[in-house]
């Protein structure tokens, strides 16, 4: 028996060969964009005189809006599920942070005593509750730049916290002004500090620690001369651990260049925990530069962003901060319209309890 398929005269077997190969298609296509999105990296510099993190964000939404986070201001995190308390705080340190998610959320960031951080998708089981109460993991990042000047003060305080998943599984790539990192992962619920060599791989992907480094040293092993090519997590790690050196800043830009993906890194940057500084750039643009001496930023202040596309500081815009979260989270089955309304006015207020100062922005 045969049967007419796109104007091909097959048999049935061939048929369902035919759709076997269109199905493994389909899902190679799935997998490869699954990697292109979740491309992430971070590498420190192997150099004592720099204290340099850069990394890219690898995602589909173009853009990024650098944020304002001032001393002194009271904050709680957002929640959705768990039961527990709610984690609050008041933040001790400014800091400078890059997102597409709003502020309080960022997947990069560096505050005024130069502990630098960044986000990247991982597999995790985070602890449901803590000492401290519950977090959601897109506020974590922005609870330790606010609290501690220290990878050591992170480490002692990396299980207060019950974690609430809103929109990802991650790890956290985290560096001192003393060159001191770390990566923090959650398995089996509880914190797992992996600390870095000084004189070895510091360096992060998408992949476990424990995962990273086993296949470094299959490939090392192997006696193999080729360089792992391709955007999978691995690979990437392999080309940033295979690297000769990261004494001088342009190796950096070298490296995250090498495993940035045409098309979905969003933006670079390198944070220099020792000038205060942030370099930031788009695809195909120069590095912009930001620094605290460039911002007085109190908590009476009324904060402004940066925005990358545009490369001006301006008032705090609700619209454009909703436009970039909408693109970000498009597809994300976790944030509604309703989630995502209730963590951008959340973002939108600054609540700065001793002096009776609240201020909010939206439609302003």
């Amino acid at each position: 028996m045969k049967s007419k398929l796109i104007g091909i005269s097959v048999s049935s077997d061939g048929r369902r060969a035919y759709l076997l190969r269109l199905l493994l298609l389909a899902m190679l296509l799935v997998i490869q964009k699954a990697d292109r999105v979740q491309a992430c990296s971070a590498v420190t510099s192997s150099a004592n005189s720099l204290s340099l993190v850069a990394a890219n964000y690898d995602w589909t939404a173009r853009g990024g809006i650098v944020f304002e986070s001032p001393r002194g201001q009271r904050k709680q995190s957002i929640r959705f599920h768990q039961d527990g308390a709610t984690a609050s705080w008041r933040s001790k340190y400014a800091s400078l942070t890059v997102s597409q998610f709003g502020r309080d959320f960022p997947m990069q960031g560096l505050n005024e005593a130069g502990l630098m951080g960044v986000v990247l998708v991982a597999p995790a089981d985070y602890p449901r509750q803590g000492p401290l109460g519950v977090i959601a993991e897109v506020s974590w990042l922005q609870y330790q730049l606010d609290q501690f000047a220290t990878v050591e003060e992170v480490i002692a305080h990396a299980g207060d916290f019950g974690i609430e998943k809103v929109s990802a599984y991650l790890h956290w790539y985290l560096c001192d002004a003393r060159h001191t990192c770390i990566i923090v992962e959650f398995e089996r619920g509880q914190p797992v500090i992996h600390q870095l060599d000084p004189q070895g791989v510091r360096a992060a992907t998408n992949s476990s620690f424990r995962a990273s480094s086993e296949a470094l040293r299959s490939w090392q092993s192997s006696g193999s001369e080729a360089v792992p090519h391709g955007y999978q997590s691995i690979n990437r790690y392999i080309r940033l651990a295979n690297r000769d050196s990261f004494a001088h800043e342009w190796q950096l830009v070298e490296a995250i260049d090498d495993v940035a993906l045409q098309g979905f890194t969003a933006f670079q940057t390198i944070f220099d925990s020792q000038s205060k500084e942030l370099r930031v750039r788009l695809p195909n643009s120069p590095w912009q530069t930001l620094g605290f001496d460039q911002r007085s930023i109190a908590c009476t202040s009324k904060l402004e962003m940066y925005n990358l596309q545009t490369g001006v500081w301006e008032s705090y815009d609700y619209a454009t901060v909703d436009r970039l979260f909408a693109d970000a989270t498009d597809g994300a089955e976790d944030l509604t319209d309703e989630r995502r309304r209730r963590i951008l006015d959340a973002t939108s207020v600054v609540d700065c309890d001793d002096e009776a100062y609240q201020s909010h922005w939206r439609g302003r």
